[in-house]
């Protein structure tokens, strides 16, 4: 899960769908939970069908596809701690696999590991195909489509590590989504590495060496 920084703003909005443009314009057209491209929704990280008074509030808002945004729901996020990628180094909490998978990073320490754990489950991140044929989630299958477009991008730029081919790769990253799928693929590149950090918008580059190696600490 990318760690972002929306930044302050110091705008009034009447209804919170204003927000959307800035928030856009800071994180990117991306879901801040399953990271995949898409037109999201403003998201409000407490619900505000039980905290009406953070309804407007910008400190409040990241941005979620159908999919999060719809498992989420009105969960009360206070009433447990979970690790959002405004505030948690959300990009050492979790592990991403050939097959799709999100999991919980088994290296952390208990408190965190459980946060972590909550995460995934509050917008369904851990989710797999089911076996009854339906499909109504395919994040899944567009992390694991993601995977396999940067394994052939590593592989080309491994026979040919021409400057163009590494502009051609950080600009399919881009629209291809799934930051932290890109970021793995591409852990022993740490040229690469700094050019996705650059590329996809609004992210916590504190949250990463200068080598774009993730830091090893949650900070919450």
């Amino acid at each position: 899960m990318r760690p972002v920084d929306k930044g302050t703003n110091t705008a009034v909005f009447q209804e919170y769908a204003q927000a959307k443009g800035d928030l856009l314009d800071r994180l990117g057209a991306y879901c801040s939970y399953c990271e995949r491209p898409c037109d999201p929704a403003v998201e409000h990280i407490v619900p505000k069908t039980k905290y009406p008074g953070r309804l407007l509030d910008w400190l409040n808002f990241l941005l979620a596809c159908v999919n999060c945004n719809g498992i989420k729901t009105d969960k009360d996020t206070l009433a447990e701690r979970y690790l959002f990628p405004d505030e948690a180094n959300t990009a050492h909490a979790f592990l991403y696999g050939q097959d799709g998978r999100v999991r919980s990073n088994p290296d952390l320490p208990p408190d965190d590991l459980l946060a972590a754990q909550r995460t995934l489950e509050l917008v369904g991140l851990d989710r797999v195909p089911r076996p009854n044929g339906r499909r109504s989630d395919l994040r899944w299958q567009w992390r694991d489509e993601a995977w396999r477009i940067a394994e052939i991008s590593r592989d080309q730029l491994a026979r040919n590590p021409s400057e163009e081919l590494r502009q051609q790769i950080t600009f399919t990253a881009k629209k291809t989504g799934f930051f932290s799928v890109w970021m793995t693929i591409f852990s022993a590149d740490a040229d690469m590495k700094r050019r996705f950090l650059v590329t996809f918008p609004g992210t916590r580059r504190a949250c990463f060496d200068d080598d774009g190696c993730c830091r090893p600490t949650i900070m919450i």
